[in-house]
């Protein structure tokens, strides 16, 4: 039909027409913005796309997007006005200026991609900051992320490699005066800034628990956005750790707990307290100042494997039991416990007496009493050095629970052993007819387990208030146990017995018959903890009783 149609844009995706004009900003001045706004958005040329910015507002020097490419734009006035005729000749006019402001402006593409910055994050150990941002690569429909230092945003070329570093082919050609105005454009402002972790779990300042895709803070679940962080109270956060992934469901089901306690029995349930409170230990520390290690023992083939795996499943930790110490150096124990916060650090197979890659000579020995640091609030792993000038050294605070797992029991001093609750299984405690119970356990998929860490992490406020409350009842009637003097080992056992407790809060059909069987069993296991602390030390007793065996033997001698 002939007609000559103009688009105009609002500018802000929020507000429709209608919107502004009730908030009494429908005026000239308004309508003159939105009219230039659409004529940026239809140019079909880089060209036109720089006519039409400086219509809208004037420049020397600028850079801006086009089809997801970067362009740099320069504006000649002594240029335009040449061509310029009249008194109005240097009056720049829509439409009628085009031929002028073309021959006076030179556009050139500077880079193959839009990099958009999205914030700033800084490592809490180091301080050191990375500038993160998404990038848009022409011709390309994936949106690539990437963490920039400090240099890559000062030095063209440092950009350039930066850009090739996170992306298949993105480039920046620009000059330093490119890279200053789109520096200006980032920083200009209120910079998101980004606090990190380097473990997964709790997080004492923000009360949250941090992993790789989810979290919660106050009973509630979080969604990392879409920059890969969590907000929490407008702080963002999130987890630096990528070496631990965990399966995630909010749909909780219990219906394994039959099978569970079948096949696992009161060792089971003691476990699964353990695995459980654990996800509370920061905060039962700063109360008890301290939180119980767990030991599990027994015989090859008694299960002690198979209930490690299950309770990592319900957590959503799949195909993982726990760490080999045997394989790993004392050095590199600090970074084995530093990986997780809230949660437990399980160390297995450690009581190895010979070591295949040493032909059969004896392996190296574990030294436990080094672990007894960590059962304290604020225990520390080890300390590093900070890059200063003095002396400042940064200490690595254990923020998980420790659990043992191997054939033999710990060998460790007393101070050590009176930190430990002592679970003990055995083959002749597993029953034949379980097994295909236990296989059924074994096949159940994880995403059919994994809400229970949902289930618990919801029900936070209500597991800790039921274990404080318990507590000081199972304390008080352990205190009242003759049996056992040593207080250490009371608090222990207390605070295992106070998590089974607990449970109810998450497996409502937990019977009472099943709790009464388990602090019975807890009870029992804290009487021979102290009958062990108060008597000699196992290879002195190996000693005493081979020394009554041979000078026992009487030989009698027929000589006819």
């Amino acid at each position: 039909m002939g007609e000559k149609v103009d688009i105009v844009l609002t500018g802000d995706k929020s507000k429709d027409w209608d919107d502004v004009y009730r908030d009494g900003g429908l005026d000239d001045k308004y309508i003159s913005q939105c009219l230039w706004r659409g004529r940026i958005f239809v140019a079909n040329t880089a060209k036109h796309r720089a006519y039409a910015m400086y219509g809208q507002k004037r420049f020397y020097k600028t850079v801006f997007e086009f089809q997801s490419n970067l362009y740099s734009a320069k504006f000649s006035q002594e240029e335009f006005s040449k061509g310029s005729k009249g008194e109005d000749g240097n009056e720049f006019k829509w439409g009628s200026s085009w031929d002028d402001f073309n021959r006076a402006c030179t556009v050139d593409c500077i880079s193959n991609c839009i990099p958009s910055f999205t914030y700033v994050q800084q490592d809490k150990l180091t301080e050191e900051r990375l500038y993160f941002f998404t990038i848009n690569k022409a011709n390309d429909k994936r949106v690539f992320r990437g963490a920039f230092s400090p240099n890559a945003l000062t030095d063209p070329r440092a950009f350039n490699l930066a850009l090739m570093s996170n992306t298949p082919g993105a480039t920046f050609d620009g000059g330093a005066g490119e890279l200053k105005i789109l520096r200006q454009r980032w920083l200009n402002r209120i910079v998101p800034e980004v606090q990190t972790i380097p473990y997964l779990g709790f997080d004492s300042n923000t009360g949250a628990y941090i992993f790789r895709d989810f979290g919660y803070h106050k009973g509630k679940e979080l969604k990392i956005n879409e920059f890969d962080y969590l907000s929490i109270d407008d702080v963002g956060i999130k987890t630096t750790l990528r070496d631990i992934a965990l399966v995630h469901s909010t749909t909780f089901d219990d219906s394994w707990l039959p099978d569970f306690i079948k096949v696992f029995e009161k060792n089971g349930i003691a476990s699964l307290a353990y695995f459980t409170a654990s996800l509370f230990a920061r905060q039962i520390k700063q109360k008890h100042q301290s939180f119980t290690f767990l030991e599990l023992t027994g015989d090859a083939g008694a299960g002690k494997s198979t209930l490690l795996r299950f309770l990592w499943r319900l957590f959503g930790r799949e195909n993982f039991e726990g760490i080999d110490l045997q394989s790993t150096s004392v050095a590199s124990y600090g970074r084995h416990l530093g990986k997780v916060s809230n949660m437990p650090v399980v160390l297995i197979e450690s009581d190895r007496q010979e070591s295949k890659d040493a032909g059969g000579r004896p392996s190296k020995s574990v030294d436990w009493d080094v672990f007894k640091k960590v059962y304290d609030l604020d225990g520390v792993i080890d300390s590093r050095g900070v890059k200063t000038n003095d002396n400042t050294t940064n200490d690595r605070i254990f923020l998980g629970t420790l659990v043992f797992s191997q054939n033999d029991t710990v060998k460790a001093s007393e101070a050590m052993l009176s930190r430990i609750v002592h679970l003990h299984a055995s083959v002749a405690q597993v029953r034949r007819e379980n097994r295909s119970i236990a296989d059924k356990l074994k096949q159940t998929p994880s995403e059919s387990l994994a809400g229970y860490l949902h289930q618990a992490l919801t029900h936070e406020e209500a597991f800790i208030e039921l274990f404080f409350a318990s507590f000081d009842r199972h304390r008080a009637e352990l205190t009242e146990n003759s049996t056992i003097i040593h207080d250490r080992i009371v608090d222990c056992h207390a605070q295992v017995m106070a998590s089974v407790e607990a449970l109810q809060v998450l497996l409502p059909s937990l019977s009472e018959s099943v709790l009464s069987s388990t602090f019975k069993y807890l009870k029992e296991r804290g009487e021979d903890r102290q009958r062990r602390l108060s008597s000699d030390h196992p290879v002195i007793e190996q000693f005493w009783d081979t020394y009554h065996f041979l000078n026992d033997q009487v030989i009698h001698i027929d000589d006819e």
